[in-house]
C-alpha cells in the first residue's frame, strides 16, 4: 500500500513540474516599450534594435519593425505613396485580432509584394508594423498587444 502511494505522489509531482515547464515555455508574456506604449514580443523573437519610437524584432531571417508616430494613418500613407511613386501600392482596411488596421502593400512592377505595412491607431498615436515575410502569429501578437 505504501509503495502505491509513493508512485502516485511521484507521478503527481512529475506532472506538476511538466505543466509548470510547459507554461513557462509556451506562455511568452515578455513585453517591450515602444514610444508611449508597450507591446508583447512574439514567441521566438528577440529585440534587435530599440530606439525609443522605433523597434525591430528578429527571428531567424524574419524582421518586423514597429514605429510610433504622431502623424495620422492617412498622412503616413500619403507620405509613403509620395516616396514610392514609381511602384504599385495597394491600401485596404483589414481586421486583425479584432482590431481595425490599414494594410499597405508595396509591389514591384510584376505585382510581387515587396513589403507590407500595417497601420494601427491608439491613444492619438499611429503605430506602423513593417515586414517583408508574413508571420501570422507574430503579427497577431503585436497587433493584439497594440489593441489592449
Amino acid at each position: 500500500m505504501d509503495e502505491k502511494i509513493k508512485i502516485v505522489s511521484v507521478t503527481i509531482i512529475f506532472l506538476c513540474i511538466l505543466i509548470l515547464f510547459g507554461h513557462m515555455v509556451f506562455n511568452n508574456t515578455e513585453t517591450v516599450q515602444i514610444g508611449s506604449t508597450t507591446i508583447s514580443i512574439p514567441t521566438g523573437y528577440t529585440v534587435d534594435k530599440n530606439e525609443g519610437s522605433s523597434l525591430t524584432l528578429k527571428k531567424n531571417n524574419i524582421n518586423i519593425a514597429v514605429e510610433e508616430s504622431d502623424l495620422s494613418t492617412d498622412t503616413l500613407i500619403e507620405n509613403y505613396k509620395n516616396k514610392h511613386q514609381n511602384q504599385l501600392i495597394n491600401v485596404e482596411d483589414v481586421q486583425i485580432k479584432n482590431t481595425s488596421v490599414k494594410s499597405l502593400s508595396l509591389k514591384d512592377n510584376d505585382g510581387n509584394e515587396i513589403k507590407k505595412l500595417l497601420y494601427v491607431e491608439k491613444d492619438g498615436k499611429t503605430y506602423t508594423v513593417i515586414f517583408k515575410k508574413y508571420d501570422e502569429n507574430a503579427i497577431q501578437t503585436i497587433i493584439g498587444s497594440l489593441n489592449s
